[in-house]
């Protein structure tokens, strides 16, 4: 089957100034929501309508959100919400995008979607003078879909980087690589990362040598997951990393995996709530003697979590909670709550809160031998704690106008 696209244009007259607040009232008033959708762009050529910068003062409420595809590429989900008259009328579009595509391209197929969405709205009381829409549907020359993938759904990706700085006392260098391959269809999902990075700092104390601080990380994650219905999946998990931070010349887990999704994976753009659970094997091999007078630990590991993840008209919210312990001493486990809530408290009033909080208490690799002041100070060595914390909270009002449709990109943004 050919790729096809659509491209929808239109033109809407404007009223003389005289008659601008009229011709405010009767269009159509949108509020976008997004943290990365172009949004200058969508309120430049998306031009039909009014553009609000408070969801209380719109008709229509477009929640965009942003998700990886199994080819490597990008999907822009689109949830178009009625709100006021248009309350119950809801639509849901997607736009996708190769990773060999440009922005510009991205931003214009995102643009198609949200326009062919609110035109659902825009002829719903009738369509009115000085609106025009042409619609044009070909098949794109040369990109008829293959008969057969050679790759078999198989995505991989690598990637590397330097990066130096410097001063006349001190140098820095970093460098990193990323090593990915995903297999993602319907009923599997298949992927595998490695991480490694190397860092190293120089330090001249006017001593004979100057301070040298190196830091090395390894890590390896895979994931195989099977899909039973549009709640269960089943699979497994393993992870292999290694740190001098945190002590550790090598470490694996790896065990069968089991998650239920309380909503259907369907509605993953809107709202998620998951529960995790995984059971294995844990091996450890550490470069220093540890507080437990041991150079290795080998034992079983089990590991829980639930997430909560949603995205409706009054804000946002994300959540994890994770639990983890050793088996059979259950006294050495870690407890981790993560979250993230935005919350529209009234007309141009938000709240924003943002913090983790951890309860430690199976810091098993910390060294026995204490650590020096250089590396406390160059954060080369973990610390034992019995836990850890970070908290952020913001309010934000916005008062004025509430309209937000012209961009003026003069001296930049």
């Amino acid at each position: 089957m050919a790729y096809r696209w659509v491209m929808v244009s239109m033109l809407l007259c404007v009223l003389p100034s005289s008659a601008g607040a009229q011709d405010v009232n009767g269009r159509l008033k949108v509020y976008l929501d997004c943290n990365d959708c172009f949004g200058d762009y969508i309120r430049e050529e998306v031009d039909m309508v009014e553009y609000v910068r408070d969801p209380a003062e719109a008709d229509v409420h477009i929640i965009v959100s942003t998700a990886d595809t199994a080819s490597g590429g990008i999907e822009r989900a689109v949830a178009l919400i009625g709100l006021g008259r248009f309350k119950g009328l809801n639509f849901n579009l997607r736009a996708i995008s190769q990773t060999s595509d440009t922005e510009d391209t991205q931003r214009q197929r995102l643009a198609t979607a949200i326009t062919i969405g609110l035109l659902n709205y825009l002829s719903r009381e009738g369509v009115k003078g000085g609106l025009s829409v042409a619609v044009e549907q070909t098949a794109q020359p040369g990109q008829a879909a293959p008969a057969s993938d050679p790759w078999n759904f198989w995505v991989m990706s690598v990637q590397g980087q330097i990066a130096m700085a410097g001063e006349e006392s001190s140098r820095e260098l970093d460098l990193s690589a990323e090593l990915g391959a995903d297999r993602i269809t319907d009923e599997w999902k298949i992927t595998m990362g490695l991480e490694i990075e190397h860092r190293r700092e120089d330090f001249d104390l006017d001593e004979e040598e100057p301070l040298r601080a190196v830091r090395n990380e390894r890590d390896f994650d895979g994931l195989l997951a099977r899909s039973v219905n549009d709640h269960w999946s089943i699979g497994g998990r393993a992870s292999i990393d290694s740190s001098t931070f945190d002590n550790i010349a090598i470490r694996l887990f790896t065990g069968p995996a089991v998650e239920y999704n309380l909503f259907p994976y369907s509605q993953y753009t809107r709202r998620q709530l998951r529960f995790g659970y995984a059971v294995g094997p844990y091996f450890a091999r550490y470069r220093e003697q540890t507080l437990l007078l041991t150079f290795r630990d080998t034992m079983a590991q089990q590991q829980a979590s639930v997430t909560l993840d949603q995205r409706e008209p009054w804000g946002s919210l994300q959540a994890e909670v994770e639990y983890e312990t050793f088996l059979p001493d259950v006294s050495l486990y870690r407890i981790q709550l993560e979250g993230d809530v935005n919350v529209r408290l009234a007309r141009g009033l938000s709240l924003s809160i943002e913090g983790t909080a951890s309860r430690l208490r199976d810091q098993i690799s910390l060294p026995r031998r204490g650590a020096t002041d250089e590396e406390v100070l160059l954060r080369l060595r973990r610390l034992r704690s019995g836990y850890e914390y970070t908290l952020q909270i913001g309010l934000t009002y916005t008062f004025g106008s509430i309209f937000n449709t012209i961009v003026n990109p003069r001296f930049g943004q």
